[in-house]
């Protein structure tokens, strides 16, 4: 049965106050108790507490029903209707500065006091659901281990937590009245967050860099809601930051490690091509060697002329080997590009076959027609590495075939390794990909080589990377097949310039004036005869000292300066140059494969392009002819 509301009645008139409860009772509330006086109802209220209370204004006494609510209001949350005869405007004023819940003017009618004192009742209990529920979310905001605030809609700090606090490294003080804004590293960001959380009404994990209080950079998370006012408009947002320092630093420190041990699987499969390099640097020493001493010794103009166009060829099939080479061993590899996916195939197998060869493994190729794919190609090749010399493992000592295959199944291009060799036990298919697993034993099965279980993992993980898969069939004794199935993306159309911006050609009449700085002479001399059949004034160094004090002598208009040279540090003497003529285009050249960071540093300071030793005379005109203007 549910309990009857307890009232307290305050009236010093007993006539009043036994009618007031006998009317009480028969509307079905229960009186705790009635008393005359303010001091009276405050030490009742101390021993038990009512639900309501209904006070006289005019009571006898030091204090009146007015003081009395008001120190009752100050200790106890306890509602009070007021009783009253009076009319006068300073005592409502008085009575109205305490909140009461209620009027009642006598004489009481019985149906204005029932709808008074229920009235009443129900705002209380309202009331008290929303202040615990305040309370709650107060709780909820302050014990949040996430920074949590609430902002203006220009960015002012209204409202944080502790953590908030905590993370900025402020007291609530200096925060209250901050513009956020200021939090931001970069400013863009804020426009950006502030334009998408207005577009959406949200924010999810938008990732941005925040200030400490100390200047400290910090990788947060900003997981975010707008505020609205009743009419729909915005008021701001609210919303918590997380810190991901240490997280992105973690994730960071794993990437690196997981590219050392990439790299360290490419420098062990190199190992094995080492004599598949040397022989094919051989041959082409070998047959530069032989028809130059052939042109030598008849001096015949048409064996001169043969023996030159055989060395320019081998030279670039040599300038070839080395570049894949390069590219492959990078530590750092590049872009993604759209490619033939046979093009990685290839140039692994120009530094493996040979190898197979000599372990009498034929290697056959069967490819069909298929859209390019969009590949890192260094990454691709050290796939294409990984699968060429576990086929080779698994056919030794006997030897055997490899048949490499490429199609186009669905949206796919396919690239299929089959070899013949000892096949792959069924518990041992599950566990392939695995890190560190290895069937080849510390010292491989053969005892030449050894096996250290990360070239199939590593490769699967690359080829997840570019959207792919990795499959394989295998029963033992019957060999193995291994395909690759990478997303073709199609042609790509060649970019053209409109008819009316098509690239203007030399209109200058005036020769150019050249500086070659290179601390090979040969390579000088080299450009300077080049450069010369082609009408242009040329001046070698090859120091950057040299090339500094000739910079400073005459005006160049172009400057091809080796990346790489003693003393002064070509970087510095990159911008030395440039301080000495901004017009001057300098062309930077190198025989390494420049990684992307250095080549952005080089920009920065003011090179003008990259020229990839070996080069031709080409290269070098396409480089003068889209930086002349």
């Amino acid at each position: 049965m549910k309990a009857k509301p307890q009232i307290l009645i305050v009236e010093d008139e007993l006539i009043a106050a036994e009618d007031l409860r006998i009317t009480l009772n028969n509307l079905g509330y229960a009186v705790s108790s009635m008393v005359s006086s303010g001091r009276k109802a405050i030490k009742e209220i101390e021993k038990k507490r009512p639900d309501l209370i209904l006070m006289d204004i005019k009571l006898k006494g030091d204090i009146d029903g007015v003081e009395a609510s008001e120190q009752i209001r100050s200790r106890f949350n306890i509602p009070i209707i007021y009783i009253t005869a009076l009319s006068d405007n300073d005592s409502l004023q008085r009575a109205k500065m305490t909140e009461p819940f209620g009027y009642i003017h006598k004489p009481i009618e019985e149906k204005e006091l029932h709808t008074t004192i229920e009235v009443a009742l129900y705002r209380h209990k309202m009331e008290r659901k929303l202040k615990e529920s305040e309370e709650r979310y107060r709780n909820l905001f302050e014990d949040s281990r996430d920074a949590l605030y609430i902002t203006a809609r220009k960015g002012k700090i209204v409202e944080v937590n502790q953590s908030m606090l905590d993370l900025f490294g402020y007291t609530r003080e200096e925060m209250l009245g901050m513009d956020i804004q200021k939090k931001y590293v970069n400013h863009a960001d804020r426009i950006d967050f502030q334009e998408q959380i207005e577009k959406k009404g949200f924010v999810r994990d938008y990732e941005v860099k925040l200030l400490t209080k100390d200047a400290k950079e910090m990788d947060c998370l900003i997981t975010a809601a707008v505020r609205r006012d009743h009419d729909g408009s915005i008021l701001g947002n609210q919303g918590s930051i997380r810190d991901i320092t240490e997280r992105k630093k973690a994730e960071q420190d794993k990437e690196r490690l997981h590219a050392q041990l990439i790299h360290s699987e490419k420098m062990a499969g190199i190992g094995t091509l080492a004599s598949g390099i040397a022989h094919e640097f051989n041959n082409l020493f070998q047959i530069i060697k032989g028809h130059i001493e052939f042109a030598q010794k008849t001096r015949r103009s048409e064996d001169i002329e043969e023996a030159s166009d055989i060395v320019i060829h081998n030279t670039e099939r040599g300038a070839k080997i080395i570049k894949d080479l390069l590219s492959f061993t990078r530590e750092n590899p590049s872009e993604k590009v759209l490619c033939d996916i046979v093009e990685p195939i290839e140039s692994v197998l120009l530094l493996t076959e040979e190898h197979f060869k000599r372990h009498n493994i034929n290697i056959v190729r069967k490819y069909k027609k298929t859209p390019t794919v969009e590949v890192n190609k260094a990454e691709m090749q050290q796939v294409f590495l990984n699968m060429v010399t576990n086929a080779r493992d698994a056919m030794l000592p006997e030897g055997g075939k490899l048949e490499i295959s490429v199609k186009q199944v669905g949206e796919n291009a396919e690239v299929g390794f089959a070899d013949t060799g000892k096949g792959i036990e069924k518990e041992d298919l599950g566990k392939l990909f695995e890190p560190f697993y290895t069937t080849k034993g510390p010292t491989g099965d053969t005892g030449n080589f050894q096996g250290i279980g990360l070239g199939l993992s590593i490769s699967y993980g690359i080829v997840k990377r570019h959207g792919g898969m990795i499959e394989v069939i295998s029963k033992p004794g019957k060999g193995s097949i291994f395909t690759i199935k990478i997303p073709a993306k199609g042609e790509k159309a060649e970019e053209r310039l409109p008819k009316d911006k098509k690239r203007k050609e030399d209109r200058e009449s005036t020769p150019l004036n050249i500086l070659a700085v290179d601390d090979e002479e040969e390579i000088c001399k080299m450009l300077a005869k080049w450069l010369s059949l082609k009408g242009f004034r040329v001046e070698s160094a090859t120091t950057g000292k040299k090339a500094i004090h000739l910079s400073k002598k005459e005006k160049f208009d172009f400057v091809f300066l080796d990346i790489i040279m003693p003393g002064i540090p070509s970087i510095e003497v990159l911008e030395t140059i440039k301080n000495i003529s901004q017009k001057t285009k300098v062309i930077m050249m190198s025989g390494k494969l420049m990684g992307k960071d250095l080549l952005n540093e080089l920009k920065q300071k003011g090179a003008s392009g990259f020229l990839q030793k070996p080069f031709t005379i080409e290269d070098i005109m396409r480089s003068i002819k889209g930086r002349r203007l």
